[in-house]
């Protein structure tokens, strides 16, 4: 992690729009004195609702910067959770049940179809 003194001095001489890291727990959003956003995505790991984010870069159709000419840009970042811990647990113990379903099921098959078939061909 930077130290604040190292950020603002990065910030000031890099002057970005927007600026976009993660963090092993939480998330955040920081305006700094420049206009430059700064978004901190939150972890996936399921303890913290499994977050990602989407960014939307667009560049503005005949809208350049005036001192520049360079072309300006819009962004839009949203996180969203899509799983958590809880749904996880689920999932894997419906993926058990199910892989246990299925093979109970094709022993079955095999033992009361496949067998009694064979002892049908021996009498």
């Amino acid at each position: 992690m930077l130290s604040p003194e190292w950020t603002r001095s990065i910030v000031e001489r890099i002057k970005p729009k927007l600026v976009i890291n993660g963090h092993d727990h939480h998330g955040c959003f920081y305006q700094h004195n420049n206009d430059t956003a700064e978004y901190t995505i939150r972890s996936m790991m399921g303890d913290f609702d499994g977050h990602a984010a989407i960014l939307e870069l667009r560049r503005r159709p005949n809208v350049t910067e005036r001192h520049t000419g360079r072309p300006v840009f819009e962004y839009n970042v949203v996180s969203c959770s899509f799983i958590t811990m809880r749904n996880a647990l689920i999932l894997w113990i419906y993926c058990i049940v199910t892989t246990l379903v299925l093979v109970l099921g094709v022993a079955l098959w095999y033992w009361v179809i496949v067998r009694s078939a064979q002892k049908q061909k021996l009498t």
